[in-house]
């Protein structure tokens, strides 16, 4: 299949950003700053945005120094902007979740799992992202591809490691930000 580690670091070995932010916060559910200043490794100034962002989300709120958590939103941090709009979900967070959902489908049956009012990711970004997917081993062909049929691509369900998107990355490889690793790479001279 050609997977080529690069990277054993885990999470854990990485410097506290958001993510670990907004687990401390949701496990204080009540704090002030510097609670979370001496508990982070993230500078005053990105702590500082990132409350302003939830709290005009609605998330936290606010009481003089003390913040309170009002409306937990789940174990994945809030993607929000300093404004406290909500960051909306990139074309392969769509992609992902669609196919955790789906389990086996074509790529055009993902476009249309995808696709809302605001827009969705195009055919040949989905093919793109699928077959990059099913290099890295994530996916499966539950039935190829024939003359005006694409192919059915199927989930393997131990390659769900979570909810974050696997990213297919420019330099033809996917990292899993959940493992935080690179699962595949395209060898130099080919496809796999």
């Amino acid at each position: 299949m050609g997977r080529s580690p690069i990277s054993e670091t885990r999470a854990a070995d990485l410097p506290r950003d958001r993510d670990a932010l907004w687990a401390e916060i949701r496990d204080r559910q009540t704090f002030i700053f510097r609670d979370l200043l001496l508990d982070s490794e993230l500078d005053q100034r990105s702590i500082r945005v990132f409350l302003q962002g939830l709290t005009r989300a609605g998330i936290l709120e606010r009481d003089g120094k003390r913040y309170r958590l009002v409306r937990d939103v789940g174990h994945e941090t809030p993607r929000v902007r300093t404004d406290g709009s909500i960051v909306p979900p990139t074309k392969s967070e769509r992609i992902w979740r669609s196919i955790k959902i789906l389990g086996a489908f074509t790529a055009d049956e993902i476009v249309t799992a995808c696709t809302d009012e605001t827009g969705g990711p195009t055919r040949s970004y989905v093919r793109d992202y699928l077959k990059n997917l099913h290099h890295a081993g994530y996916l499966r062909i539950a039935a190829p591809s024939h003359p005006g049929t694409l192919a059915r691509y199927a989930l393997v369900p131990a390659m769900w490691t979570g909810p974050r998107p696997p990213m297919v990355q420019r330099m033809s490889q996917v990292f899993d930000p959940n493992l935080n690793r690179v699962i595949w790479r395209q060898s130099p001279g080919g496809d796999s």
